[in-house]
């Protein structure tokens, strides 16, 4: 093992322990000591059960001869077994770390369970990601890869943390947390095979998505704060306005004066897909004037790879905004169900045909589904009436 590799292990593995602690350890009513209890409880089982994880899958992997180095991900059958096998164990054994923690004398508020559910993301990942690097040559894009894979599994198990906390119960049980857990481990397997099995270009994709899963986690986070009563800012500092809440955005996603038009949700996919592949073709104009090799994604050149995937994903994702504001605008929508369901709809139908044409793009598609989508909801926010 270089020096390079322990630097590795360092920024992957041992800060963001620290950087836990540290939050642990700071005072709130009185409350630091409780929360480094639990915090540190928290942190210790799952670094527990991650090392017994490593243990079993080492042992899994030498009975059935399958490889589980990241070279190996492009094989059909050590993905099958990644998404089947590894992400479901990891995200399993990272609920069943909080279980202590949960049901302490010392978790008080609804606050509490988001808190332990984000620690013990941090000591699985830890351990996982720590062990997965030595594997790895220690270049600056694998370390940006295997950052974001951490931070990827903190923002998607504290969404299911949120979820329990939120119903107040003391047992992973319940509808939402069910969902909430089966949409972490389909888009951490999604992210970490991106990362892992798919070079440096697949940072294009699972940025963004990374990127939105954190804003969605600050926003229950504040939500499950206010429920505890604890102080939260009334506004961000980089905004003039209140962000919304959780309750908000359902609301607005189902609040509608009408009955749902399908006429307007068929026409919606329409003008989604054209708009879409409008902006890719304005995006393709605009990379050939600017000289970049759009075929350098086929040879697997890092460089021309990851401008040519950072123009097109850019493209990509705009068409969904202005597509949701112009359906918004036609439709004279007071909400954004209209506009929403055309944007599924049509990211449902690239999804099945990227799936007929090539196989491999289907996880680049998931990567940007819930941005897309997302993005789609803003543009018809903006665009409806009210």
């Amino acid at each position: 093992m270089t020096s390079k590799h322990v630097l590795f292990l360092v920024l992957v593995s041992v800060a963001p322990s620290l950087i836990a602690l540290a939050f642990a350890l700071r005072r709130e009513a009185g409350a630091g000591q409780r929360r480094m209890y639990l915090v540190g409880l928290t942190l210790g089982c799952a670094v527990l059960l991650s090392f017994a994880a490593l243990f079993l899958l080492r042992f899994i992997s030498t009975k059935t001869n399958v490889s589980l180095t990241p070279q190996a991900g492009t094989d059909p059958l050590a993905a099958a077994y990644s998404f089947l096998v590894v992400e479901p164990l990891g995200q399993g054994l990272t609920a069943l770390a909080i279980l202590p923690g949960l049901r302490s004398r010392a978790h008080q508020t609804p606050y509490d369970t988001m808190r332990i559910s984000a620690a013990s993301a941090i000591g699985f990942s830890a351990v996982q990601i720590g062990a997965l690097v030595l594997a790895l040559d220690p270049t600056f894009t694998n370390l940006l890869a295997a950052v974001e894979a951490t931070l990827a599994h903190v923002v998607f198990t504290s969404m299911w943390g949120y979820a329990v906390g939120r119903t107040g119960r003391r047992r992973l049980s319940g509808a939402w947390f069910v969902r909430a857990f089966v949409i972490a481990t389909v888009f951490t397997g999604v992210i970490d095979h991106l990362l892992f099995a798919r070079g440096p270009g697949a940072l294009v994709a699972t940025t963004p998505l990374v990127v939105f899963t954190g804003i969605m986690s600050l926003v229950a986070r504040r939500d499950l704060r206010q429920m505890s009563r604890l102080p939260t800012r009334k506004r961000s500092r980089l905004l003039r306005v209140e962000p919304p809440s959780l309750d908000q955005i359902r609301k607005a996603l189902r609040s509608n004066t009408r009955p749902v038009a399908i006429r307007w949700v068929g026409f919606g996919a329409l003008v989604t897909t054209g708009v879409m592949v409008t902006a890719v073709a304005l995006g393709v104009y605009v990379g050939r004037r600017s000289g970049i090799d759009f075929a350098a994604v086929d040879r697997g050149s890092s460089e021309g790879a990851v401008s040519a995937l950072l123009l097109l994903g850019t493209a990509v994702l705009a068409a969904f905004p202005v597509s949701g504001f112009l359906l918004a605008r036609a439709s004279a929508a007071q909400g954004v169900l209209e506009p929403a369901l055309g944007a599924a709809c049509a990211i449902a139908a690239i999804v099945v045909m990227l799936g007929l044409a090539a196989p491999v793009a289907v996880v680049f598609a998931l990567a940007f589904a819930p941005v897309a989508f997302a993005l789609a909801c803003v543009g018809a926010w903006v665009g409806a009436e009210r």
